[in-house]
């Protein structure tokens, strides 16, 4: 792609990160209040799944987050682009893997699926996207609302995952 053509797709796009970028960052503080307020039941022992589900939630929100700020900075090439959403992509798939404590929280279809395929997924589109790909523009939106999707959709199992667990100790 050439410079004038690629200026153009980034430009073009840059409303909808900014967008994006704001609602990432609406719904990450929310998660925050909401964590911060469950933290002893989403922290317990006995629920490992919950604390792997609100970070891995968490880093979804974080890396759209990320990628609306890159796509912010002025007169940035495609290599640049792509190697921040690569390395973004990779960061999160890391800490995710780490913070996931092995097991069976680690290999939860939840945690694949939603957590490293779409974050392995992202940065591969990176990858695309630093070698001057098109395509790589338009993959990464639909990745950016696969990713929002499941962030919403996962941030919203936690609470009433976390609601169930307060509400079987009352009724006992």
């Amino acid at each position: 792609m050439d410079p004038q053509t690629y200026a153009q797709n980034l430009e073009s796009w840059q409303g909808l990160w900014v967008l994006v970028g704001e609602v990432g960052a609406t719904l990450s503080g929310l998660l925050f209040v909401a964590v911060s307020f469950n933290l002893r039941t989403i922290m317990s022992a006995n629920r490992p799944g919950l604390r792997t589900a609100a970070f891995r939630t968490f880093s979804q929100f974080v890396l759209l987050i990320e990628i609306a700020i890159a796509f912010q900075i002025p007169q940035e090439d495609p290599m640049t682009l792509g190697i921040s959403i690569t390395l973004f992509s990779i960061v999160a798939l890391v800490t995710n893997w780490v913070s996931s404590n092995g097991g069976s929280t680690r290999w939860t279809k939840q945690n694949i699926g939603l957590g490293f395929a779409s974050f392995a997924a992202m940065a591969v589109i990176g990858v695309m996207i630093s070698a001057g790909s098109a395509l790589g523009f338009a993959l990464l939106v639909a990745m950016a609302f696969l990713i929002l999707i499941s962030a919403v959709t996962s941030a919203w199992q936690l609470l009433i995952d976390v609601g169930q667990d307060e509400v079987e100790p009352a009724q006992s």
